[in-house]
């Protein structure tokens, strides 16, 4: 019951999430769904679930919609980390109506304590949680959802949506940061990793 895959093991929902934030520069119901898609797909995501009260073969899928996401405030399934272990994952919204920002932000993201169940999380230097393994798959993720449908910008962390966005940075990165990020440029998206470890 404790595997970092189980709806049903409550600590795998606990403990915040590692994710991948997209402010997307639109705030349009079509737009935002075909976001919330591009980065379901980039993801590999296997299911789409309203429930984490019930395991997926226990519930009936639902539409991997905007209109899904606003009845349950969270779309559900399981994502495959890199080394294949298998976990829960979620994804949200922040729409820009509930807030009074000029975009909708939509956050991919892996839950600290499923991450704790699979046993790579260390603490100090060599920890799972963002190591350059980690951010770089997240970075593909948004990267292949780029191509798709392109966004304003990326952040790449623990709990990193909305803590800065694309006008406050003026299209480029710090040169020094704790967080990764995707910011689109001339030459298409780049992937800018972590610059200072705590």
């Amino acid at each position: 019951m404790n595997s970092p895959s189980s709806f049903l093991y409550h600590p795998n929902w606990c403990g915040g999430s590692y994710e991948l934030a997209i402010e997307t520069g639109t705030r349009d119901d079509a737009s935002f769904e075909a976001f919330l898609q591009a980065v379901w797909g980039a993801a590999g995501v296997q299911g789409c679930y309203g429930r984490k009260d019930l395991e997926p073969e226990e519930q009936v899928s639902v539409p991997c919609t905007a209109a899904s996401l606003a009845e349950f405030h969270a779309l559900r399934g399981r994502v495959r980390l890199p080394g294949g272990i298998e976990v829960v994952c979620h994804v949200m919204a922040v729409r820009s109506q509930e807030w009074g920002g000029e975009s909708d932000w939509l956050d991919f993201g892996i839950p600290m304590g499923a991450l704790e169940a699979t046993g790579l999380v260390s603490c100090g230097r060599d920890s799972y949680v963002g190591s350059p393994v980690l951010n770089a798959w997240f970075g593909e993720i948004g990267t292949r959802a780029f191509a798709k449908t392109p966004f304003r910008l990326g952040l790449i962390g623990f709990e990193t949506s909305g803590c800065t966005d694309f006008a406050e940075l003026g299209g480029r990165v710090p040169e020094t940061s704790a967080i990764a990020y995707l910011m689109p440029g001339d030459g298409g998206l780049g992937y800018h990793p972590v610059s200072v470890h705590g």
